[in-house]
């Protein structure tokens, strides 16, 4: 038997032939973050991450931090905003560390230092989404699409695309231009999207984990975990 207590959002299982003791379920919704998209320009950001103004979400610290079997404690600390550009939508991600580590090609960059990031067109777009990650794959700075909302073929993007650079010793920028008819972004008011930026600290040749903002990417693939970007509809 089953019984739900709407108002403790507990769920109590009994059995029936009473062989086995109650089992309590306890419920707790889950929070979803949100960020505004900025349409005004935006200042280059500090050289600094402790410097950084507040144009800039930060993602740091062991709440933010996904262990994939490496066994370290992370170093590394990201932030990122979010820009409309003109028939694109800008991201910019920073993240701090001393180097990047990335033997992988394109299609399996996500195993290396790599930003990986999924959206919806809006929270009606049901169980489809476009997942994309961003890395520097054998020299080059590579957006690779592995699935898309409209079908698209999985492979490196043509009008899309991303740059990756050095800001100081320890602080990377990559900038992301996502051209909105090569992926059907639309301007709508609520986009679901989630990021991940995967580290494989220490030389090792696989993922040891990952920073999120959001969820639905790194540990199993679903949309309704996915954050929100705010965005003004014209």
């Amino acid at each position: 038997m089953c019984i739900r207590d709407s108002c403790s959002g507990v769920i109590l299982l009994n059995d029936r032939n009473e062989a086995m003791e109650p089992l309590a379920i306890h419920l707790h919704r889950r929070k979803v973050e949100s960020v505004s998209v900025r349409t005004e320009p935006l200042p280059e950001p500090a050289s600094d991450y402790d410097k950084l103004d507040s144009s800039w979400t930060r993602i740091a610290g062991m709440e933010h931090w996904r262990d994939c079997g490496g066994g370290h404690i992370p170093s590394i600390r990201a932030a990122f905003r979010v820009r409309e550009g003109t028939d694109e939508l800008i991201l910019e991600f920073l993240v701090e560390s001393s180097s990047l580590c990335q033997p992988f090609a394109p299609a399996e960059s996500w195993q290396g230092d790599s930003i990986q990031f999924a959206f919806q067109r809006d929270e009606k777009s049901g169980g489809k989404f476009t997942e994309l990650c961003a890395a520097r794959c054998e020299g080059r700075d590579v957006l690779y699409c592995f699935r898309s909302e409209f079908g698209a073929t999985p492979g490196e993007l043509c009008r899309s695309r991303c740059r990756i650079e050095r800001l100081s010793s320890g602080l990377w920028r990559c900038c992301v231009n996502l051209n909105a008819a090569e992926l059907g972004i639309e301007r709508t008011a609520r986009m679901p999207f989630s990021f991940i930026i995967n580290s494989a600290a220490g030389g090792r040749d696989f993922r040891a984990g990952y920073l999120f903002w959001g969820d639905g990417i790194g540990n199993g693939k679903n949309p309704r975990l996915f954050n929100r970007l705010l965005r003004v509809v014209p």
